[in-house]
């Protein structure tokens, strides 16, 4: 008994921290209710592994059509305990057993990269732990299905180990190298920026950091390699079709093109790391995107401080550095892409504060006061977009997800024949209800739209013409530009439309509406 209270009164932060974890993901879950769209493509994935079909989305078809390996597998196990077909009582568990474990740990770890000797409320600690837990798309993604979760935990424990010893630590920063590839495969390039701006800040010898940082690889290697052969063997190519899809998308873009995007879009994703999800700033009040920007600018250039002892904190704005002209590179910035670039975000956020005003501020208690001025202000900003964003999603699910592509999917499953062809670009919730054979653009789940747009060079318009499909899904927006193509307007006519638009009636003001303006008004063609 006296160990325990020991423990509780040597750990009290992190148990508050725990329970306000839990809280907060809890709270978010029950009040949005929200289901991402790619949780749908992954959960037909663990269903069908669970049915006894393989891990496919189509029965009969080995299409490596999900991205993260833990994302589909795990909740394969929760379909497994729930029954395959009841999607709500699994994603359930999986936020309970899996993906609420895994972000709290996530913000434990942040928070004892700032643990000071002596004290049991460090400021920075406190502060990390309300940025994390506030940062708006980490809690959206970590508990709408997605696998958020997962690489926020192995990214702060290995932030954690590289704070104390990276050297050292090579063992257990290769198991969580290991888990983030488990998560995204695409994390070799977090990998690879932690080894680089590890290496230019090291505290050890070059020598000893680099056969520590091989060490920890060939740990990842061995860790990782199994489901590198299994998927390589069952599915004919180790490499996503998720990924090779979304890549023929970038084709045909000029060198000059692809240099000039990254400073073109340099604002938008500063102001996008801490802002919503799709971020529009003419639809969130201005300070938004002020306040976003003016904290993800600081965050990219910290590195270059040359004048501030904080080495772990450069280094970290070195990683958060490279990481934003990867993000800029790829054709599309998906918003789930951004919590491991916010996480990073929020460490330098914190540690630069305190640091900034320990070099400028010379009385200790000034000091002090304006660093907690400043941290509190980050914090509110923090909660004030929290809060936006979760009422919006909130109707986002009703209106967008449970009211306009659910119902798609459901007259679509009553209404087609098995054998039909329904091409889309929203694969998620219309593919997993419709249950028919899907061909989405730019082919995630079907290698054969990838095929035609990749040989062909084919546009999401043009598609069609390739393959003939039974049914097309359109936003209303889509429809008016399919109408220019010949072959659209001889062979499609509209059966049906889904038109959501009047929720702006019934909700008033929404932050953010044009995100479910988007998705409100869809049309149903039919080949004639």
């Amino acid at each position: 008994m006296t160990k325990v209270l020991d423990f509780v009164k040597k750990e009290k932060l992190s148990l508050l921290f725990v329970i306000a974890s839990v809280a907060v993901c809890l709270s978010w879950s029950l009040y949005t209710r929200q289901v991402w769209e790619d949780f749908f493509i992954t959960y037909k994935y663990s269903r069908n592994l669970v049915e006894g079909n393989g891990l496919v989305y189509m029965p009969g078809e080995k299409v490596h059509g999900f991205t993260s390996p833990l994302g589909v597998l795990l909740p394969a196990v929760c379909g497994l305990i729930s029954g395959p077909r009841n999607y709500d009582a699994a994603i359930w568990l999986f936020r309970i057993l899996f993906c609420i474990p895994a972000f709290t740990a996530g913000c434990i770890l942040l928070m004892k990269c700032f643990k000071e000797e002596g004290k049991s409320f460090p400021i920075p600690a406190v502060f990390a732990g309300v940025l994390y837990l506030f940062e708006s798309k980490s809690v959206a993604y970590s508990m709408n299905g997605m696998e958020t979760s997962f690489i926020l935990f192995f990214l702060a424990w290995t932030i954690y180990m590289y704070r104390y010893g990276f050297c050292r630590y090579w063992l257990p920063v290769g198991i969580a190298w290991a888990g983030l590839m488990w998560t995204r495969p695409d994390s070799f390039l977090y990998i690879g920026g932690l080894a680089l701006a590890g290496f230019i800040f090291r505290e050890s010898g070059a020598l000893k950091y680099i056969i520590s940082t091989v060490k920890s690889a060939i740990v990842t290697t061995v860790l990782y390699l199994p489901w590198f052969i299994w998927a390589w063997v069952y599915y004919g190519s180790p490499v996503p079709n998720t990924v090779m899809a979304k890549g023929a998308m970038s084709m045909g873009q000029d060198l000059m093109t692809m240099l000039w995007k990254p400073i073109y879009y340099f604002r938008a994703l500063m102001a996008a790391v801490f802002a919503p999800s799709y971020f529009s700033p003419p639809t969130w009040p201005p300070y938004v995107f002020w306040f976003c920007f003016a904290l993800g600018t600081l965050v990219f250039i910290y590195w270059t401080f040359f004048f501030v002892k904080d080495k772990f904190g450069r280094m970290l704005s070195l990683v958060f550095f490279l990481m934003s002209f990867y993000l800029l590179s790829i054709p599309v910035c998906y918003p789930w892409y951004l919590p491991p670039v916010a996480l990073i975000g929020i460490f330098v956020s914190v540690s630069a504060t305190s640091t900034l005003t320990r070099r400028f501020i010379a009385d200790k208690t000034t000091r002090k006061q304006l660093s907690i001025f400043l941290l509190s202000f980050i914090a509110i900003s923090f909660a004030m977009i929290f809060g936006m964003m979760t009422y919006m999603e909130k109707i986002r699910q009703t209106v967008i997800e449970d009211g306009t592509r659910k119902q798609i999917g459901l007259w679509l499953n009553a209404n087609t024949a098995k054998t039909d062809r329904i091409y889309l670009e929203c694969l998620g919730y219309i593919g997993y209800f419709a249950d028919r054979k899907m061909l989405d653009y730019p082919g995630l789940a079907t290698p054969e739209v990838t095929k035609v747009v990749k040989e062909y060079k084919r546009n999401f318009h043009e598609v069609p013409e390739k393959l003939k499909p039974e049914w097309i899904v359109l936003r209303y927006f889509e429809a008016e530009r399919f109408a220019r193509y010949k072959y659209f307007k001889d062979c499609y006519e509209p059966v049906v439309e889904f038109n959501s638009l009047g929720f702006s009636d019934l909700y008033g003001y929404i932050p953010g509406e044009n995100n479910i303006y988007f998705d409100a008004w869809f049309i149903v063609f039919k080949r004639k």
